[in-house]
Formats: structure tokens, C-alpha cells, sequence
């Protein structure tokens, strides 16, 4: 017997969840994350020209470097402060050995393997995201979800969908991870009717062997129209948008695309829906982007739509 296990047997769960969020947490916190503010801390220090935005996020790095938070890390602002203890009600479905967090009532699960404080944290940043000021929200006003078809593009666990499940007219939730599949069947099992799944990967070309697919193709053959386009696909977002062109030209969705990415997604994506006919804005503040080794504080999320 290891001494995880004995952990485990010796404590009951809410003594290990007390202990982790009240003083494990921490440590840990503070052993991932100041390496990446010496990074970010190093990098800036050797440019020439430092935007005076940017100057506030290293002043935000200096004065926290050691108390940072990886939610702190990411979205550099003191809003993230509400989400960092946010109550989480999590269950356990031993039908199908999944954990759930019930959102506004509703379940939400996480892929088999997953335990309750993992996702309680993981729910807390995806809350997080979508807060009027951070700079992963897609959109702020919930009346956009109202009686509309939503391409959810890189659904993943499928919050957005779920959240404005009751005000949308149908959710295409396109997700290629097959450890999300079984995860967003369950949760969407009472909107059945609402939903749709494809599990392909959304791309500038359509090829069964690969399994991919472009979203003017899925178009086509389904007769799905969306009113509104979120694209979150780990970089993929340009072929994406380059695969939509007949019905980004022809149509007037809104889109709320991810950039931050890689480093040129930005301007990449703006040129990209602005030839499309779109205008342009973004989101409030950066995103850092940590897993790169320079440019790191990107804009998170490029709102378009067409006049």
C-alpha cells in the first residue's frame, strides 16, 4: 500500500479538500507558477519598447510574484479574486462513474478519471472566463443567445451551451475528444432535442481518413445555419474561418473567436473575417500565455459581426 492510499484510508474527504484549498493549494501554486513569472518577468525586461498596458501587467507580476495564482497568472486582474473560493456542489453518477457540478441546477460532467476537487477547480476557471471582464469571454449580453443556432466550436465540457441552453433554438457542439463524448451525451440527455453532436475535427478541409470537416461542408449537409459562432480549437482557428468562407460571405453570424493561441493569431483571424466583411473588436484586458517563450500577453477572444 502507497502513501497516497493511506492518505485516503486515514482522512475523510473534506479533511483533504480543507487541507489541499487551505495550505497544499498554495504551495503548489507557488512551486507551478513562479517560473513563469521569471520568464515573463526576463522576457520584457530585454525589449526595446514596452507598451504602457503591458508595463501594468509587470508591475501586477512584481507585486504578486510571490502569491500568484495560476488564475492571477493567466488573466493578470484582481476580478479573478471571487472565483478563487466559488462555493462548487459536485456529485457522483456511479451509474456511469462520472462526476458532475451542478450548474444552476443543471448537471454538468467531467470525463471518467476526474475527482471532485479537480473539477471543482476546473468550473471555477471556465466561470471565470466568461465574466464580464476577463479576456476569454465570448459574449457579455446573454439576450445574444436568444432563439438562436450556436456552432459551438471546441465544445469541450460545454458550458456556454449549457448555460444559455433554456434562450437557445438548437447547439450544434462540434468536439473530437472522445473523453468529452460520453461526458456531454450526459449532460445534454434532458435537451436531447436541442442538441447535436459531431465529433470531427473542425478544419480548412473535409477528409473522412482524417476526420475532419469544414463547417461550409457541414453546412451544406445539414441545412444547419448558425446565428452565432464560437471557435475555442487550441490554434486551429484560421483554417477553421478559411473553411467557412461561402457561408461567412453569404451570412451575417456573430463570431467570438479565441487568439491567443499562437502569437499572430490576432491580426491573422481579424484579416481573415474583415475580407469576409465583418467588423471587428475585442476583448477587455490580455490573456498571458504562459506555454510560449515570448509575446506573451495576447488578446483572448476577437468579437465579429456584420453591420
Amino acid at each position: 500500500m502507497n502513501l497516497t492510499s493511506v492518505y485516503r484510508q486515514l482522512f475523510p474527504e473534506k479533511i483533504r479538500v480543507f487541507f489541499y484549498t487551505h495550505l497544499l493549494h498554495q504551495i503548489l501554486e507557488y512551486k507551478r507558477n513562479y517560473p513563469h513569472i521569471k520568464k515573463v518577468l526576463g522576457y520584457y525586461k530585454n525589449q526595446a519598447h514596452i507598451p504602457g498596458e503591458f508595463e501594468n501587467y509587470l508591475r501586477y507580476f512584481r507585486k504578486h510574484r510571490f502569491n500568484m495564482s495560476s488564475f492571477r497568472l493567466i488573466f493578470i486582474s484582481d476580478f479573478v479574486e471571487k472565483y478563487q473560493k466559488l462555493p462548487v456542489e459536485t456529485g457522483f453518477d456511479a451509474t456511469n462513474n462520472m462526476y458532475y457540478v451542478l450548474h444552476k441546477g443543471k448537471k454538468l460532467y467531467w470525463p471518467e478519471g476526474f475527482n471532485s476537487t479537480t473539477i471543482a477547480g476546473d468550473y471555477r476557471r471556465l466561470m471565470l472566463e466568461q465574466d464580464k471582464d476577463s479576456p476569454h469571454c465570448y459574449w457579455e449580453s446573454p439576450s445574444v443567445f436568444k432563439d438562436q443556432v450556436l456552432f459551438d466550436v471546441g465544445a469541450a465540457e460545454g458550458l456556454i451551451t449549457l448555460d444559455h441552453i433554456e434562450d437557445l433554438k438548437h447547439a450544434v457542439l462540434f468536439e473530437c475528444s472522445t473523453e468529452w463524448i460520453k461526458a456531454l451525451r450526459l449532460t445534454f440527455k434532458p435537451y436531447a432535442e436541442k442538441i447535436s453532436i459531431v465529433e470531427k475535427y473542425i478544419t480548412g478541409t473535409t477528409d473522412e481518413q482524417k476526420n475532419t470537416l469544414t463547417l461550409d461542408d457541414y453546412i451544406q449537409q445539414t441545412g444547419f445555419a448558425a446565428g452565432l459562432i464560437k471557435m475555442d480549437i487550441e490554434g486551429f482557428e484560421e483554417e477553421a474561418l478559411e473553411g467557412s468562407r461561402r457561408f461567412l460571405t453569404s451570412s451575417n453570424p456573430k463570431l467570438a473567436i479565441c487568439t491567443y493561441h499562437k502569437a499572430e493569431a490576432e491580426q491573422n483571424i481579424r484579416s481573415i473575417v474583415t475580407r469576409f466583411g465583418y467588423s471587428t473588436s475585442t476583448t477587455k484586458g490580455h490573456i498571458c500565455y504562459v506555454h510560449s517563450n515570448e509575446h506573451f500577453f495576447r488578446k483572448g477572444v476577437l468579437r465579429a459581426e456584420k453591420n
